[in-house]
């Protein structure tokens, strides 16, 4: 029997085939660790979080992508909730196999209370939630799951619904500044499109936006309400005559609303950037309402024909 030869280890001892093996196990979870996608402000957190992860085993989970609620960006609060769910519906259209992790500070109850729409992602298989803080490996584990999160008892029907009529209302507000924006994303978010032809989609889009429910029929709404795109900006230049007109009857002691048809998460950027504080909504979830007072680039027929929102005194700026 050949002796052992002093230089070398046996492949039972310390720093044998197992450590070969486990420093082979630690380069691949790297390897795989790296085409990973982080969304996150709190760069030492996410440091922190990687190396934790990389310690676990990550094989089957290439791509994957996490998105940290809290701190979106340069965002935290609502606005950075709202915005990462909304990245999360464009990356998983862009790829529904990849795996994206959702964490959070709040509860998930919390979360489907505040931000309803996260059930429609939930719904979707490849789409997980975790809250932090958790235990070393468990955004792996977590990752692995195959059954998707409890929704609420918020019909996922009616989520859908509504998120196809904020889509169309969104991209048909747009339509004359940006056509092929519109057409591109129309086809990302009604797969059916596809191949048709430009007048097919305008119709489809129409055809959604003119049968919006109309969800506040017959209630009045008193105060301010004031449209952004052409009215209070003018693509991003803040129009200041509008501005002060809002601050004389602010004076009055009228409450200030902004509201749009556009994309609330870039509008609401642009207001911060701006210092500007009045809460900003959306004009469908006002449908058939009577506002006591609005201002808007349009003119009144052409307003209400659009947002199906009436006026009982209309300011055209």
């Amino acid at each position: 029997m050949d002796k052992l030869n002093p230089m070398q280890r046996s492949p039972d001892s310390n720093g044998g085939e197992g450590e070969e093996n486990g420093n082979e196990k630690s380069l691949k979870s790297q390897e795989i660790l790296n085409t990973w996608k982080f969304f996150s402000g709190a760069s030492i957190f996410m440091n922190s979080l990687k190396e934790d992860i990389v310690k676990s085993d990550l094989s089957g989970l290439e791509n994957s992508i996490i998105i940290d609620m809290n701190n979106f960006g340069e965002n935290n609060g609502s606005s950075a909730n709202t915005e990462s769910i909304e990245l999360a519906e464009n990356l998983y259209r862009k790829n529904n196999q990849n795996k994206i992790l959702l964490i959070s500070t709040f509860t998930l109850g919390w979360m489907q209370k505040n931000f309803p729409e996260i059930d429609l992602l939930l719904a979707k298989e490849n789409i997980k939630f975790l809250r932090f803080p958790f235990g070393r490996g468990a955004l792996v584990l977590k990752l692995r799951e195959t059954k998707n999160e409890e929704n609420t008892g918020v019909q996922l029907q009616e989520l859908n619904d509504k998120k196809i009529n904020e889509v169309a209302t969104r991209l048909m507000h747009i339509l004359d500044r940006e056509p092929q924006k519109v057409m591109s994303e129309a086809k990302e978010y009604f797969p059916a499109l596809v191949g048709k032809s430009d007048k097919e989609i305008i119709d489809f889009l129409q055809n959604i936006r003119q049968n919006v429910p109309e969800v506040m029929k017959g209630q009045n709404i008193e105060g301010v309400f004031c449209d952004i795109e052409g009215t209070l900006f003018n693509g991003e230049e803040l129009n200041n005559s509008t501005l002060e007109k809002l601050k004389e009857l602010e004076a009055q002691g009228k409450t200030i609303t902004l509201w749009t048809d556009g994309d609330i998460g870039s509008l609401q950027t642009l207001l911060d950037k701006e210092g500007i504080k009045y809460p900003l909504m959306s004009k469908i979830d006002h449908a058939g309402a009577s506002a006591e007072i609005v201002l808007d680039n349009d003119d009144q027929n052409t307003f209400s024909a659009k947002t199906k929102i009436f006026a009982k005194k209309f300011i055209k700026i």
